[in-house]
């Protein structure tokens, strides 16, 4: 079992979703199939609140994520009453500290920016629909940058379809996990790397 002492860095000192300048940075993205009919997770914080302000937002999600480790950290098993007769009903009730952050991170479950993606159902790059897109853009952020779902060997851009119709504002979408690095290593990683770096037209 993982103890208080082994926790990794990277999740005592990661933050779910960060927002630099006009970008909005998640793991894995905005849109899904989640529990309870839910296709987006934007604004949201478990277990149910909900905010319109993506600044806010992010804020709030990090400090949910901070006070969800803290509780692993107090209670970090199990804890079985004893008229329960199996771990199945210490998990329906949430008796365990943290529970609700490793539910997060489980597919089809809370709308999680951990497992969103913005592929179709063949694998293909989808644009934002809509309604998020109009979201994203009042609240500043033009540019989401995602990672988690491997897609071919370079970044991969997708365009806003609403820029392009000229019916609405811009967020384009850039997907950052290039996918496996080399294919002949142990890891199918190898020592290969890739960069991306969003720069300004000062920049070049």
């Amino acid at each position: 079992m993982m103890t208080r002492d082994c926790l990794p860095h990277q999740v005592r000192l990661g933050e779910l979703a960060v927002v630099l300048g006009d970008t909005l940075f998640v793991h894995g993205g905005l849109q899904g199939n989640y529990r309870d009919g839910h296709k987006e997770c934007f604004g949201f914080v478990p277990p149910n609140r909900q905010y319109e302000d993506v600044r806010m937002w992010v804020r709030q999600l990090h400090r949910w994520k901070t006070e969800q480790i803290a509780e692993w950290e107090a209670r970090p098993e199990w804890e079985i009453r004893r008229d329960q007769t199996s771990y199945a009903s210490a998990y329906e009730e949430n008796r365990r500290g943290g529970h609700g952050l490793m539910d997060y991170c489980v597919p089809n479950t809370l709308p999680s920016v951990v497992l969103g993606r913005h592929l179709d159902d063949s694998g293909m790059p989808a644009p934002l629909p809509p309604a998020l897109e109009a979201k994203l853009a009042a609240n500043g952020i033009c540019r989401l940058v995602v990672g988690h779902t491997p897609h071919g060997n370079c970044p991969t851009v997708i365009q806003s379809a609403a820029a392009a119709a000229g019916t609405g504002p811009r967020v384009d979408i850039i997907m950052c996990d290039t996918s496996y690095s080399d294919m002949k290593a142990e890891d199918n990683r190898g020592k290969a790397a890739s960069e991306v770096r969003l720069m300004t037209s000062d920049d070049l």
